[in-house]
């Protein structure tokens, strides 16, 4: 049987395992004596000593099952949770991610790794067995979790554990190694084989369930007693206690309160096996969720096309089902584009760690924040966000937040802050990283632009354009070089990163109290929602977020006002951008032209056009490299007839009617 299948499936649990480790870790970095993020570093551990070898990791087997043992000790209080200790079992999850890309393990730095952190953790050992007791509350839990308790554990046998070849007798041997049981097979119905074991452990719930957890789906596993059922001295004594409490008649066998949803032993069939709750998030494979939105896109641009040849003629026999059509269409795309959203705080975890590394590489302290990480981008713009903000992160600590003895000097806490927030705004995604470090000096960003001859030493700039020196190909303050910054090449592939996103970065600062980086990026850019309009023969779209409201003019007004190129709108004056001019058109205007009115970040502006066509569901398509250079185009689209539109960039309009200049890419036909 080829199993390849399930070795990928471990891969991929397995890098979610340590993605949650790393969190666990640094979790537990500000809360050492946590039971519960122990026992969770320590079972995933266990899980991936146990399964890594079924699959060939032998590697990863025995790295884990060695760290397995210092949080063994941590667990039952004979060592402490410790910087060294930490730092170890953060290298030692990097290291597995690399040995999960080197199955035979034949890369050289991983093999010297591998032997360098065996002899770390063997020091460890050695150096910490008499290591300090961890403090009281984790004792005192760690106590209770000492106590005798009985389970009543379940097994529905079947084919599929052939199937999957599952070493069944490996899964009991680990099960009933927790502690002492008895095994019984009870009748059972519709002919499926069933097995029941009472198991008598100081173990937790969630010990059990780690032995049984890839055949979970074969186990039900019920907490029926707080006490061992088969030692009838305890069970006697049991009944003493609550007879000095005076207490009403009650049952030998107490069950706790915090687990009365179980049922006796004897009330469980295969059934209720079957009909217990279920995982409501699973993984999916990407290029499946990519077909599913070509298949989305496809039914879209079926859907226009049907649309388009209905508009015109007399089907009122199928008006109704392309309506029909319509809608459902619209409910699919919306349903489409809610599985491949992700939250942005999926990066956060491995923001924090670098935030941890960097400030110790830097002997900084920093405080890392994040507000709003709930907000949700599609999976592909929040991969393709995380190297921009990393860049911004590693600025903003090594530029940015002073050291601790400066920031005592300026009056400043001597922890540095550093804060991500994300907000969104209709139909954008806002993603601010602000430090209350240095800020930006404009001053010496203007000296350093006229040393490298990148503006004239006469040449006026106001600040923002200042500020944008550092988004210019090789441009940097530092004055040496580092691993971390002063090569002058971070901030450029910022920019071009956030843009290839069809996004843009703005940054603020104040000199002396911090900087401020915003990116902005649409929520989706897939689908939109657009108004279909015509300039001559050429179609373009415009987002209907954007559109405020959409009017007729006769051209003769369009005249007089050419020379201020500004309307008179809601009383008041507002730029506009003649469609046919942008595109060099060397044709007339129409008598009667369409004004749309379009708001951007509260600014109103108009776009002339020769016609509105109506409303269009746009499939966006990259556009090639011939249009790659127009900047006003923001992508193409696919009409039902075939021919293609082009989806104007409201933003670069927006600048083009303010700043009332001719783009430099003009002089061209569409």
């Amino acid at each position: 049987m080829d199993i390849s299948q399930f070795k990928d499936r471990f891969i991929a649990e397995a890098f979610d395992l340590t993605e949650n480790l790393e969190r666990d870790l640094l979790a537990l970095e500000t809360d050492p004596t946590n039971s519960e993020l122990i026992e969770q570093v320590f079972r995933v551990m266990h899980t991936l000593k146990g399964v890594s070898s079924m699959y060939g990791f032998d590697k990863i087997s025995e790295i884990t099952h060695n760290l397995e043992h210092i949080y063994d000790l941590v667990r039952d209080g004979k060592m402490a949770v410790t910087t060294p200790v930490l730092d170890l079992t953060l290298i030692t999850r990097d290291h597995i991610r690399n040995l999960l890309q080197d199955e035979r393990f034949e890369n050289p730095e991983n093999i010297e790794r591998q032997h360098k952190l065996q002899s770390s953790i063997d020091q460890l050992l050695v150096g910490n067995s008499n290591a300090l007791k961890i403090e009281k509350p984790l004792r005192k839990k760690k106590a209770k979790a000492q106590q005798l308790a009985t389970f009543n554990i379940l097994f529905y046998p079947n084919e599929e554990l052939i199937f999957r070849c599952i070493n069944i007798l490996a899964t009991l041997r680990d099960l009933l190694a927790l502690g002492e049981y008895h095994i019984e097979q009870p009748a059972s119905d519709n002919n499926h084989e069933s097995w029941s074991i009472f198991l008598v452990t100081s173990k937790s719930i969630n010990d059990i369930e780690d032995a049984i957890m890839f055949v979970s789906d074969n186990f039900k596993v019920r907490k029926i007693a707080d006490i061992n059922i088969f030692n009838t001295k305890e069970i006697d004594e049991r009944e003493k206690e609550y007879e000095a409490e005076e207490s009403p008649a009650v049952q030998p066998i107490m069950v706790s309160d915090t687990e009365i949803e179980y049922s006796s032993a004897s009330s469980v069939n295969n059934e209720s096996v079957q009909s217990a709750p279920e995982l409501n998030r699973l993984s999916v494979d990407i290029t499946k969720l990519d077909r599913l939105m070509y298949l989305v896109s496809e039914l879209i641009t079926a859907n226009s096309q049907l649309t388009l040849a209905t508009k015109e003629k007399s089907y009122n026999p199928i008006r109704k089902y392309v309506e029909k059509i319509d809608n459902l269409s619209k409910q699919f795309r919306a349903n489409a584009f809610d599985i491949r959203l992700v939250p942005i705080g999926d990066m956060v975890v491995r923001f924090k760690r670098l935030v941890r590394d960097l400030s110790k590489q830097l002997n900084k302290e920093v405080d890392f924040v994040t507000q709003g990480t709930d907000i949700e981008l599609d999976k592909n713009t929040v991969d393709k966000l995380s190297e921009p903000l990393i860049h911004i992160i590693r600025n903003c600590i090594d530029h940015g937040i002073e050291p601790a003895d400066v920031r005592l000097e300026r009056g400043k806490k001597p922890v540095g802050k550093l804060k991500l927030t994300s907000y969104s705004s209709g139909n954008y995604v806002f993603v601010e990283i602000q430090d209350d470090g240095n800020g930006l000096n404009l001053e010496k960003l203007r000296n350093k632009a006229i040393e490298k001859g990148l503006i004239a030493a006469d040449k006026p700039l106001s600040d923002k354009e200042i500020i944008d020196l550092i988004f210019v190909p090789g441009f940097s303050t530092a004055n040496s070089l580092s691993e971390i910054s002063g090569r002058g090449v971070g901030m450029n592939i910022v920019k071009k990163r956030i843009e290839d996103m069809r996004g843009e970065i703005d940054i603020a600062t104040e000199p002396g109290f911090g900087t401020t980086f915003t990116i902005k990026l649409q929520q989706s850019v897939a689908i939109l929602d657009t108004m279909l309009i015509k300039v001559e023969n050429q179609y373009c779209l415009v987002p209907l977020e954007d559109i405020e409201t959409c009017s007729q003019m006769v051209v003769s007004s369009l005249n007089e006002r050419s020379f201020s190129h500004t309307l008179e709108y809601d009383n008041e004056l507002i730029p506009f951008v003649d469609l046919r001019k942008l595109f060099d058109l060397q044709t007339e205007h129409p008598d009667k032209l369409r004004t749309l009115v379009l708001k951007k970040n509260d600014q109103r502006f108009a776009v002339i056009a020769d016609g509105i066509v109506g409303e269009h569901q746009a499939v966006v398509k990259p556009m090639g490299k011939l249009l790659a250079g127009h900047r006003y185009a923001a992508g193409m689209s696919i009409l039902g007839e075939g021919s293609l539109a082009m989806i104007l960039d409201t933003n670069h309009l927006q600048q083009i009617a303010i700043h009332n200049k001719t783009p430099e890419y003009g002089n061209s036909t569409i």
